[in-house]
């Protein structure tokens, strides 16, 4: 799962079913037991277990209120997958190195189609733009973005995303490198790292996603402040000077990263005018909608997969919104809404407790706690991710999250020397 959740939904729901399979299969009581006291597994397991009792006041049809408790099964996976990682006694970084495997050939398959090569390879474009593999005309299990946007499997917003959590986990597996760097070996392999994610940040630039822009914004500077604490000044600055130089070669060939800002500027200020349904003013007036309708029940919510029902009653949006069954494109409104406060605390409790994992895990300086940095930081930024995106609703980002935060909670469990 951890090689092919970057590409697309229906990869990642095979592989996360023979993992869960397998899971049970290799079920260790004494291991289980560890994973299910800790912290984060409690959060998981208890907000699953409130938006399943949400279902018996909950509003939404009865399709909407399934959909609902499928998605959020794989709060359940957690301390399962935690589990594994405890009996099998492997690094907590284990399975992140298939993942950045996995995003590498994201990135083949993205320049693929920006420099037009796709084209020649696979023949001419839909209709509509890129290439489809399989399902049908109107869905496909496999699409690959046109040329101004460049996507392999994966929508943007996720896509980006994931090449950045991939780029965080390179910067200190480059900065350990180094640290080792006593033999050409270790060096060499350094500068490899470093030429990835390189070649990741170029990538994530190129597709377009403001996620992804604003994530590695995130990721470069909360790196930087742990150098900085570290006073591996040079290493700083070897983060900040490398996104400069490559945001400078992409920028000098293309303004998409400019037009992308530019355009979400000006839908704001459209919406704030005028009330314009542009695409950033939707999005903001989802949040607006979810937070006052879900003060009316701040403690209850409104029950699990309500959020379309609720708006869908407010008189105050457009009919066409209210027709479109939306969701709110936030995951803690969206918890706001159907869990109420409690749900959003549960929300919330996982944000705190990957910022402590990272506060805490960088107050020793050395080669492991380098990588256990690299990757506490893709949960935490994750978890930021939330704030506008549903990162547990949505497939992807959703297995993301139980792929990311399960070796944070087996890690504290095992207490291991090199973590």
């Amino acid at each position: 799962m951890a090689f092919c959740l970057p590409f697309s939904t229906a990869l990642t729901l095979f592989f996360s079913a023979l993992g869960v399979l397998f899971g049970l299969l290799g079920f260790d009581l004494s291991s289980f037991k560890q994973a299910i006291r800790h912290p984060i597994s409690m959060l998981c397991v208890g907000l699953f277990a409130w938006l399943a009792l949400s279902t018996l006041w909950s509003i939404a049809p009865p399709d909407e209120l399934t959909e609902g408790m499928w998605k959020y099964r794989k709060l359940l996976y957690v301390p399962l997958v935690t589990m594994l990682f405890i009996s099998t006694r492997v690094k907590p970084w284990f399975l992140m190195n298939f993942f950045v495997i996995g995003c590498l050939v994201v990135c083949v398959g993205s320049l693929t189609s920006s420099s037009g090569l796709m084209g020649y390879l696979i023949g001419p474009q839909l209709p509509g733009g890129g290439w489809g593999m399989g399902g049908t005309p109107a869905k496909h299990w496999f699409y690959i973005g046109p040329p101004e946007a460049p996507t392999f499997g994966r929508a943007w917003i996720a896509q980006g995303a994931f090449l950045v959590f991939s780029f965080t986990y390179l910067v200190g597996l480059t900065v350990a490198a180094f640290m080792r760097g006593k033999t050409p070996a270790a060096r060499w392999k350094g500068f490899v790292f470093l030429g990835v994610a390189a070649l990741l940040t170029y990538v994530v630039l190129n597709l377009g996603g403001r996620t992804g822009y604003l994530l590695l914004i995130l990721s470069a500077l909360i790196w930087m402040l742990i150098l900085l604490r570290w006073r591996m000044k040079i290493a700083m600055l070897s983060v900040l000077s490398g996104l400069v130089v490559v945001g400078g070669v992409h920028l000098s060939t293309t303004p998409r990263v400019i037009d992308r800002f530019a355009s979400a500027v000006q839908d704001v200020e459209s919406y704030q005018q005028s009330g314009a349904l542009t695409s950033q003013g939707m999005r903001l007036r989802f949040w607006e909608a979810g937070i006052r309708l879900g003060m009316d029940k701040p403690f209850f919510g409104w029950g699990v997969g309500s959020y379309p029902e609720v708006f869908s009653r407010d008189n105050q949006q457009p009919p066409q919104l209210r027709a479109s069954r939306p969701h709110p494109h936030s995951e803690y409104v969206l918890q706001f809404v159907q869990g109420g406060a409690l749900a959003l605390v549960a929300l919330a409790g996982l944000f705190v407790l990957s910022a402590a994992l990272v506060i805490s895990r960088s107050r020793e300086r050395s080669p492991h706690t380098l990588i256990f940095a690299g990757l506490s930081l893709p949960c935490f930024l994750l978890l930021i991710d939330g704030l506008f995106n549903s990162i547990i609703w949505d497939l992807g980002e959703g297995h993301a999250l139980v792929f990311l935060i399960s070796p944070l909670a087996s890690a504290m469990r095992k207490n291991e020397e090199c973590c």
